[in-house]
């Protein structure tokens, strides 16, 4: 682990806040790369605007369920502490579909072109959260055969091997943005599905994870199901309502055409 990535004198720079910025520096310059080349008539200034909008929001929104999470004073909201990525996202999400509601735009277009960058982002600060020894895997059921990808994290000074919970979600988050990037042309012939994957993908994904991570995340509603859990079923059925709303909204409109 590597949890302070640089340090002069009292002047400290914490690897995982390091690997925020980084995320976000990365995905606003990816989806304007990716909006350029898979969007060309796309309006660009708008898409900024959406990534800062989504930037402020997300950080709030990750704060914000971390400290409803943790217990901690709301006091703290702007000091360097922990956040809640699913909280991010999800507040950012909500003021990304505002945004895009207001400009007119696409929301199913927009999450083909975000997800990759989203998804690139994500991978990056799960990064971060390893070198920072936080999210970490439950411990193997068997200490004594060890196969070569198990890590132990020295900050928990247990000497126990544990499922690299961040860095397997970070590979997966990774699979899903090259396999956006690599189908650009799908935007204008199956629009929705690079979003589709991202959001149905990623939410499976931490859905499965959860059930290796060994750091408490608190229980919400049930004993058997963690916050993260019950927020990914809600996202599956609540992008599954999107789809089929728009679906509905632009039948309609293709028959009058006709």
């Amino acid at each position: 682990m590597h949890p302070i990535l640089f340090q002069w004198g009292s002047f400290v720079v914490p690897s995982w806040h390091a690997f925020f910025v980084l995320a976000a520096l990365v995905g606003w310059w990816t989806l304007g790369l990716w909006g350029k080349l898979a969007w060309p008539e796309g309006p660009s200034r708008s898409l900024d605007s959406l990534f800062l909008i989504a930037y402020i929001f997300g950080y709030i929104g990750a704060r914000g369920l971390s400290i409803i999470l943790e217990g901690e004073s709301l006091s703290g909201f702007f000091e360097l502490g922990s956040m809640t990525l699913y909280g991010g996202i999800l507040l950012a999400a909500l003021a990304a579909i505002l945004y895009a509601q207001w400009k007119k735009l696409s929301v199913i277009r927009l999450a083909d072109l975000a997800l990759p960058s989203l998804m690139l982002g994500i991978a990056i600060g799960r990064i971060g959260c390893f070198l920072n020894g936080d999210d970490y895997g439950r411990p193997l059921a068997n200490q004594s055969q060890i196969p070569f990808w198990v890590v132990k994290f020295p900050n928990l000074n247990d000497e126990l091997y544990r499922y690299p919970v961040q860095l397997m979600e970070a590979g997966v988050c990774l699979t899903i943005a090259g396999y956006g990037w690599s189908k650009r042309t799908l935007l204008k012939r199956r629009p929705g599905e690079i979003g589709t994957l991202g959001i149905v993908g990623y939410a499976i994904t931490r859905f499965i994870l959860e059930l290796y991570r060994g750091d408490d995340r608190g229980q919400i509603f049930t004993d058997l199901l963690s916050p993260a859990q019950i927020i990914s079923i809600i996202v599956i059925l609540a992008w599954a309502g999107v789809l089929i709303f728009m679906r509905y909204m632009t039948a309609p409109a293709q028959q009058e055409k006709l």
